[in-house]
């Protein structure tokens, strides 16, 4: 029983504590910003990080994301407001920069 009414009692907390909020998005295009370092190499290989100027370079294998995408979440009561962004790209340093 002591499980059931602390789930019972988690539950009214979470209620009794619930806030009109209004939700939007956008999203928006970053070019720039990451690249592919996947590249198709002149003997048809796939190599990562090949070497920038590395002249046996065809092209890239794929697309970099360029989609910037953001939800608010806006409480209608008071002047708060959360962001969730999503950009498809992960730290990486190279040579100090």
């Amino acid at each position: 029983m002591y499980l059931a009414e602390k789930i019972a009692e988690s539950l009214q907390k979470a209620y009794s504590s619930t806030f009109e909020v209004k939700l939007s998005n956008t999203s928006a295009h970053i070019k720039g910003m990451c690249f592919n370092r996947r590249y198709i190499m002149k003997d048809g290989s796939v190599v990562t990080n090949p070497g920038k100027c590395n002249p046996d370079i065809v092209r890239p294998a794929g697309p970099a994301p360029t989609e910037l995408q953001i939800i608010r979440i806006h409480r209608i009561d008071k002047d708060e407001s959360a962001l969730l962004i999503n950009f498809a790209l992960h730290p990486d340093t190279v040579s100090g920069n």
